[in-house]
């Protein structure tokens, strides 16, 4: 942002400028009408979108911190919260900023019971204020202003509202001065439990005379604030009271709930601290009970009918496979299932392709038989003479062919002379006249006693 210096604001004339912090300018400035004092003007830019919605509750936020009264609030002289200007002023003093009144002191670390002194001013300034439904929001030692007689008044309000529930998050690590900001507040939820947090960063700084946490830059210090454990403080400084130390980390506790309930319960903890006879309470980590509710699907019909489907579904499936490899083995050739055509060895050899395959009989007589040819067309073909009943033993071997469609078996020509009952004789020829019809070079006879 530009330097305003030598521009008019309001009524007044901008001067010099004395900080800047996030979106605040700090200037001295000098009224236009006569008569007039110097006043610390501070000006508020915030952006532009503004997603915080910090311009749209600053007229109220300012007004209310325009109306405290208190002896240890610096009070506002005027503020303004037109649409393009947004400032609050307060007047010069003589009083020096904490942050000054450090850098002078040479051990950077003050007594102990004068850290409580001031502690206890400032509690019950921000006691007050939270009263009256204002978070300071912004408590380092240059927001502090320390007159004579060690009299503290507490200055430079953020100006900005207290979080509400429901509310949508605003991470704000940029503005303030992040070493003094609680975890929960470089989120966006600026609380009263965060000025407890920032009183306890101030306690650490005044009593060891360090931070307790530091980094390069803004995000670095909030990740440590929000993940790293909090540091001894006897450690840097052994000769505090252990009961002392109890209560800044009390304070410096990650959880906004585990910290002391107000600014008052701060203030009275750090008296009881400096009584070592005094036994005083420290805030404990309540006891978080989660709720568990077991989510049961409800019962329907709907629901009872799908299940009972997608059962019914399974137990078909498992039977139909269990049928389909419990089937018997067979001496054919089924196409396009080749798994099924296994295991026939010796009475089937499967080709893979067409599936087509060629039946071929070979006629063996046994011993105590007679073979004579036959005469005719088919020469080639023997004929079968016996005087006991003969016993046709035949071997069926499976030889696979090129032939598109090959015939079932090879027939076999001649005729088969059967000795028999004459009863026999028309059943034969129905055998024999089927038998024709897919062999015609084939004939049965029948012979012996009626």
């Amino acid at each position: 942002m530009a330097e305003l210096a030598g521009v008019l604001v309001g009524n007044y004339f901008l001067l010099e400028c004395l900080a800047r912090e996030g979106m605040v300018e700090t200037y001295r400035a000098r009224p236009t009408t006569r008569g007039g004092y110097d006043v610390i003007l501070r000006l508020f830019r915030p952006e532009f979108p503004d997603p915080t919605s910090f311009r749209e509750h600053f007229a109220e936020e300012v007004e209310k911190v325009w109306r405290c009264h208190h002896d240890h609030i610096q009070p506002l002289l005027e503020y303004g919260a037109g649409d393009d200007l947004l400032y609050s002023a307060t007047l010069v003093t003589d009083a020096v900023t904490l942050e000054q009144y450090l850098k002078r002191h040479p051990a950077q670390f003050l007594p102990v019971q004068l850290v409580v002194n001031f502690a206890s001013q400032l509690c019950a300034a921000l006691h007050y204020a939270h009263e009256q439904g204002i978070a300071h929001g912004n408590i380092q030692p240059s927001s502090i202003l320390l007159r004579q007689q060690e009299h503290l008044l507490l200055t430079h309000f953020s100006m900005r509202r207290v979080y509400q529930e429901d509310e949508p998050l605003v991470a704000q690590i940029n503005e303030g001065n992040a070493a003094y900001s609680a975890p929960e507040q470089a989120l966006g939820m600026l609380q009263p439990a965060s000025d407890i947090y920032a009183m306890g960063v101030l306690l650490f700084r005044l009593l060891s005379g360090k931070l307790p946490y530091d980094g390069e830059d803004a995000e670095e210090i909030s990740l440590k604030h929000a993940n790293e454990p909090i540091p001894s403080l006897r450690t840097l400084r052994p000769d505090l009271p252990e009961s002392l130390e109890l209560v800044v980390r009390a304070a410096l506790s990650k959880s906004p709930e585990d910290r002391f309930a107000d600014a008052s319960a701060l203030a009275q903890a750090l008296h009881s601290a400096m009584q070592p006879d005094h036994q005083f309470a420290i805030p404990s980590v309540p006891e978080r009970r989660i709720a568990v509710r077991s989510h049961r699907t409800r019962f329907s019909w709907s629901r009872a009918a799908s299940f009972l489907t997608l059962s019914v579904l399974l137990f078909s499936l498992l039977g139909a496979s269990i049928f389909v490899f419990l089937l018997p083995q067979r001496i054919f050739t089924i196409p396009g299932l080749s798994f099924l055509n296994v295991g026939q060895t010796g009475i089937a050899n499967h080709r893979m392709g067409n599936g087509a395959s060629t039946l071929r009989v070979t006629p063996t007589v046994l011993p105590g038989t007679a073979m004579t040819p036959a005469t005719g067309a088919n020469s080639a073909s023997p004929t079968v003479n016996t005087d006991q009943t003969p016993v046709l033993k035949s071997t069926v071997v499976i030889t696979p062919t090129d032939t598109p469609t090959p015939p079932p078996f090879d027939c076999v020509s001649g005729t088969l002379s059967m000795d028999g009952s004459q009863n026999l004789r028309q059943l034969l020829q129905r055998v024999n006249s089927d038998y024709q019809k897919l062999c015609p070079g084939m004939a049965f006879s029948l012979s012996g006693s009626s």
